[in-house]
């Protein structure tokens, strides 16, 4: 099965603007030159829970290692994801945080927000839905994530951080309340326009996005 994109619609002061979420940061394959980041649109769930575990197809599936941290870096990251929902980051921190999980497994979801705004639409839930669904397979039992807001580049740096944030946070608040996943098993940061997706045109859609990364071991409180 796979995902559809919700559509692109328009009302008079309102404008909707696509996000990408993202399952995980990217995975590094050693034997093959593949892209750092799926989109998950034309998946399959069998593909995307293998996208998402690391895994290649390449004929058969095969396992791409996940870069790991050694204990002093998984420490560090802990000790910052664990700021979440008690202060902002600074923009230092979230610099430490996208380098620490830059190369974990990921997909990207397109979601759609009202220009702005934090709020999940209608149109949009199917995605969040389908994120929810994958989330909460049993291949991903307990395994932590981080849920990541971005923007385009348009716009003041301080406007466009707090509205990463908060579509980040509308996101994990959606998954907790449709899918009952552990808060514990979620971290949310948000970029602003820090991290552009496409450095070459930055202003394009593929930059406004939400990513979920798959946290390496230890990076979140075992349960």
């Amino acid at each position: 099965m796979s995902i559809t994109a919700a559509k692109h619609t328009s009302k008079k002061g309102i404008r909707p603007l696509p996000l990408f979420a993202a399952i995980g940061a990217a995975f590094v394959a050693a034997t093959s030159a593949l892209p750092l980041i799926a989109h998950a649109q034309g998946m399959t769930d069998k593909q995307m829970i293998e996208q998402l575990l690391g895994k290649t197809s390449r004929g058969a599936s095969q396992l791409a290692p996940a870069k790991s941290l050694n204990p002093s870096e998984t420490s560090r990251l802990r000790a910052l994801l664990d700021k979440a929902g008690t202060r902002a980051f600074s923009a230092k921190e979230r610099t430490e945080v996208a380098e620490a999980v830059k190369d974990r497994p990921s997909l990207d979801f397109e979601i759609y927000f009202p220009f702005n705004s934090s709020s999940v639409q209608k149109t949009a839930e199917p995605t969040l839905q389908k994120i929810g669904q994958i989330l909460t397979n049993e291949a991903f039992q307990d395994r932590g994530f981080l849920i990541a807001g971005h923007t385009d580049a348009k716009g003041r740096p301080e406007a466009n951080q707090i509205v990463s944030q908060r579509r980040a946070d509308s996101v994990k608040a959606y998954l907790i309340k449709h899918f009952n996943i552990d808060p514990a098993r979620l971290r949310v940061i948000g970029y602003g326009k820090e991290q552009l997706k496409d450095q070459g045109e930055p202003f394009a859609s593929i930059n406004r996005r939400v990513q979920i990364i798959n946290l390496p071991d230890g990076a979140i409180a075992s349960r």
